[in-house]
């Protein structure tokens, strides 16, 4: 049922528990028709004061046909446009920030039009410097590549060290900045990469700080307390696990993981549920 307030709702205290509260055993599908249409754009911006702007306009224009919101830095976007030759680079470099736009509908007959009008007045109002929408399917791919391409640093930054953030969403541009202040002053060679989902608050960090091996739980130290300082989550989508046990205190108060711990105790008294993980 979608609405039933009888009392705690018990399947939302497994969001996040890795497993360490229970198995899930039956779960319930709600399906909605395939989208009709897809129409994708890529947005160059000024900065992140834009991106803001760029994401109001569309949400009160796109409404819920909006479906993805994706935003690139330019370090992510020039170093993986650059570095890997099956690429495009579909708005050149020199841009302060680049934005992948996507709205899913159901009607053929207007859709597109009405896409390219909101972007259309973004660019007239100067909301965005410049847009190229995707004529094709192809276009769309060749588009996705570049933000997905995150998954070939190896490639072209590595070694490093990744992260996976939540900021709030008014807040990650004056972040990012602040974050690679206090990297470079720690390690005057750093180099990031930061790409991410700015319309649910969710970015992602590579830092790469010298040539080799990377000092890994320094590196965690100075980004996760720069999160914490920031009032943001040093897990947004990638869970605990083991990895950021030793973090979680960044995120949760004493007050908040005592009860963590109580509600693991009531629910695994003999801790045999995925045990180690997270507490």
């Amino acid at each position: 049922m979608l609405k039933d307030n009888t009392g705690y709702d018990l399947k939302q205290l497994f969001v996040g528990s890795e497993g360490t509260l229970g198995v899930i055993t039956k779960v319930v599908l709600k399906l909605f028709p395939e989208p009709r249409t897809t129409n994708t754009a890529l947005c160059a911006l000024k900065d992140y004061d834009g991106v803001l702007k760029l994401l109001g306009h569309v949400r009160r224009n796109l409404g819920a046909n909006l479906s993805a919101f994706e935003m690139m830095w330019p370090d992510f976007y020039e170093r993986m446009t650059s570095g890997l030759a099956h690429l495009t680079t579909p708005l050149p470099h020199g841009h302060g920030a680049y934005v992948l736009i996507e709205s899913q509908g159901t009607s053929p007959d207007t859709d597109k039009d009405h896409f390219e009008r909101v972007l259309g007045a973004a660019l007239e109002e100067g909301v965005v410097d410049d847009v190229v929408v995707a004529q094709s399917e192809t276009d769309a791919l060749r588009f996705w590549a570049v933000r997905d391409s995150s998954g070939e640093f190896r490639a072209v930054f590595w070694p490093h060290v990744g992260f996976d953030v939540s900021i709030p969403t008014g807040e990650i541009g004056r972040f990012v900045e602040s974050l690679k202040e206090t990297l470079k002053a720690k390690w005057s060679g750093t180099q990031t990469v930061f790409f991410g989902h700015a319309g649910d608050s969710n970015v992602h960090i590579g830092v790469k700080v010298t040539e080799g091996e990377q000092p890994e739980e320094e590196i965690e130290q100075v980004v996760y307390k720069a999160v914490s300082e920031w009032r943001g989550s040093v897990s947004a989508e990638h869970g605990i696990g083991t990895l950021k046990r030793a973090f979680l205190h960044y995120s949760r108060t004493p007050a908040e993981i005592a009860t963590m711990r109580l509600l693991k105790s009531a629910l695994d008294p003999k801790g045999i549920l995925n045990p180690g993980k997270v507490l």
